[in-house]
């Protein structure tokens, strides 16, 4: 249930943006480093994303970010399963995330987000094909550093449920 709740007021706070003016909009595009444990293996998978979000300022230094993010899979990895090499693949990935974001000086901020994902798989074996998908839920952590008046260098640390997703992102403001 509180899945359901934190990944309802996630939506809600990200539809908002949606009603938002043009000049408070950040848009972005990155990479994704994915590592999931599969049947005691684990798995890294990598994927590249674009993202929405809209800039709320709360206060000088505190603002906050809903922001959504799409992406898909650029690789697959292998992992053993009852004596049979299996291919995984990632085939697409969703995130609604509301950060909340503190300017330490012009140039550097650091961030916390709760998220919910959804990821989308496609395991291959000798006997045929299996797609899956998983929604989860997490906290997240990172930092960001002014390259340009309106661009920001982004990394980033989620673990959601147990997969650490590792992100790096370049963020275009639209104020």
């Amino acid at each position: 249930m509180k899945k359901l709740l934190l990944g309802a007021a996630v939506a809600a706070a990200s539809t908002s943006a949606l009603a938002a003016p043009i000049d408070n909009l950040v848009g972005g595009f990155g990479y994704l480093h994915y590592n999931e444990e599969f049947s005691g293996q684990d798995v890294t998978l990598h994927g590249v994303f674009g993202s929405l979000g809209y800039k709320h300022r709360v206060t000088q230094q505190f603002s906050l970010v809903p922001e959504v993010r799409v992406g898909l899979g650029i690789g697959d990895d292998t992992a053993r399963y009852n004596s049979q090499d299996l291919d995984v693949e990632l085939d697409e990935f969703i995130a609604l995330s509301l950060k909340g974001q503190f300017d330490i000086n012009q140039q550097l901020y650091v961030f916390a987000n709760p998220t919910f994902a959804h990821g989308g798989f496609t395991i291959r074996g000798d006997n045929g094909s299996v797609s899956d998908s998983d929604h989860e839920l997490g906290l997240g952590f990172g930092a960001g550093f002014k390259v340009a008046p309106n661009a920001d260098l982004e990394l980033a640390y989620e673990n959601l449920e147990g997969t650490d997703l590792i992100g790096a992102s370049l963020k275009i403001g639209f104020y």
